[in-house]
């Protein structure tokens, strides 16, 4: 036996039931998305920092000498501006992809949803972008795959305890907790 408490030696031990331990699917799916963010901002950071070297002229410049940009009439310049501002919006994104994988391994639904949507549109841009691309589309699916597992449907839709009501005024309750609303009829009338 592990001396780490489990629910059911929380039981026996009087204490108060502890919640639910997390599916494994939404561990590892969490994870990936989390590692995943990290690793598209460090290397979006390095693609940053190249991009007025040497190597990455000469990049450029083959993609300005294609028939596609040479119809657009892109020039360098330009497609250095046009990766620099693409190079921050996918940080942003990476960025807020890795708090929604945190908040999904804390069981935030609305985080879950939305680190889907994120997803889905991270997944679809992805494969515009060649073969690298399809590898980052389909890692990021399986992370999402997880995330939507019978298990991992089930330990998100499982009810949580509700907050204990605060005895104290409004600017002490605990947060996420509110007082309930004033009472919005006039008084009654005086006994004259």
């Amino acid at each position: 036996m592990s001396p780490a408490w489990s629910n059911r030696d929380a039981s026996r031990a009087g204490s108060p039931r502890r919640e639910a331990a997390r599916p494994r699917e939404v561990t590892w799916g969490g994870m990936l998305a989390v590692l995943g963010s990290l690793t598209a901002v460090i290397l979006l950071v390095s693609t940053m920092q190249q991009l007025n070297s040497a190597s990455m002229r000469d990049v450029l410049q083959q993609v300005v000498d294609s028939p596609r940009a040479a119809d657009l009439g892109l020039t360098i310049d330009a497609a250095r501006t046009f990766m620099k501002y693409t190079i921050m919006v996918m940080a942003v994104l990476s960025v807020t992809s890795m708090v929604l994988g945190f908040y999904v391994l804390r069981r935030h639904r609305a985080a879950r949803i939305a680190l889907t949507v994120l997803g889905a549109v991270v997944a679809a841009l992805s494969l515009l972008s060649g073969p690298s691309g399809w590898i980052a589309a389909v890692y990021v699916a399986a992370s999402l795959v997880l995330l939507w597992t019978r298990p991992a449907r089930r330990w998100f839709a499982k009810p949580q305890a509700p907050m204990a009501a605060s005895p104290g005024p409004p600017w002490q309750s605990p947060p996420g907790q509110y007082p309930p609303p004033p009472d919005s009829r006039p008084p009654p009338p005086s006994g004259n």
